[in-house]
């Protein structure tokens, strides 16, 4: 038996295609299979049309400059738990044309598991933002997340795109994913540790990769770790852009294979929760 998952989306910012009316209607109680035969459309990818008609940008297949970011205690970092900070934030974020996004997750005892805090980085600040605390407020990101004009930069996002889904009805038009990059390339590791020691000679702790991160108030350590895994981001896709043109001799087939696989990774859709039997 599976329970279908109901979309959170009640709004379509950037729409080629508008949400159907009765999804902007609807509310987020659990809805019968009769209502599911009659929109079966329910459980279809929103940003489809969306994700698939997109194209980057001719000036992102260019060979780009390199500037190597601030260190960590010279970029100014907002912990954003509140409706004022997260103001603060979409302020600056809404002007930037790329940012580099990461999640942190808890699946320990929990049945779907829950997104605890996500990390976003332009190129001259951070953030972190309490997933907890502003759980209710987040979807207000589609205006950027779906924006196709602003890059999305993730690393290994094929689960981060359902739980930016499942939690908070988010999704993401124009994505560079940094691990389809380290795969064509053929580097040796995939991992977001590999590419901070030999992009920007990070030696990266993973030993809160497995953390608590439901704790509040974060400690510090915490922070630092979460922090650490995009503030370096956009640099890193600075170097591997450059790198994939350059061993396809400055032809961009490469370049955009990546774009392509992380097109297909947007099109990840969340349908059903499968139930459970005791």
């Amino acid at each position: 038996t599976q329970i279908p998952f109901i979309p959170k989306i009640r709004n379509k910012p950037h729409a080629q295609i508008p949400l159907p009316m009765f999804m902007t209607q609807m509310n987020f109680e659990p809805i019968g299979l009769d209502l599911l035969e009659k929109y079966p459309e329910i459980l279809d990818h929103p940003y489809a049309n969306e994700i698939t008609s997109f194209e980057p940008d001719e000036t992102v297949l260019k060979l780009g400059d390199l500037h190597f970011p601030k260190a960590i205690e010279q970029t100014k970092c907002l912990f954003v738990d509140t409706t004022d900070t997260l103001k603060t934030m979409m302020d600056h974020i809404e002007m930037q044309s790329e940012l580099a996004i990461d999640l942190e997750h808890h699946s320990y005892r929990s049945y779907q598991g829950f997104t605890c805090l996500m990390q976003i980085s332009s190129r001259t600040e951070d953030f972190l933002i309490d997933t907890l605390a502003l759980r209710d407020e987040l979807s207000i990101l589609n205006n950027i997340f779906t924006n196709p004009k602003v890059l999305k930069v993730f690393h290994g996002a094929d689960w981060d795109v359902e739980w930016l889904q499942k939690d908070f009805g988010i999704y993401i038009v124009n994505m560079f994913d940094t691990h389809q990059a380290g795969k064509e390339l053929n580097l040796p590791t995939l991992s977001l540790a590999y590419l901070l020691k030999t992009y920007c000679n990070i030696d990266a702790s993973k030993q809160y990769q497995l953390a608590d991160w439901r704790l509040r108030p974060l400690p510090k350590e915490y922070c630092r770790y979460a922090q650490e895994d995009t503030h370096y981001l956009l640099y890193i896709y600075d170097r591997l852009r450059n790198q994939l043109i350059e061993s396809n001799k400055n032809n961009t087939e490469f370049l955009r294979s990546v774009y392509s696989k992380s097109k297909i990774i947007c099109l990840r859709v969340k349908k059903y929760f499968s139930s459970v039997r005791y």
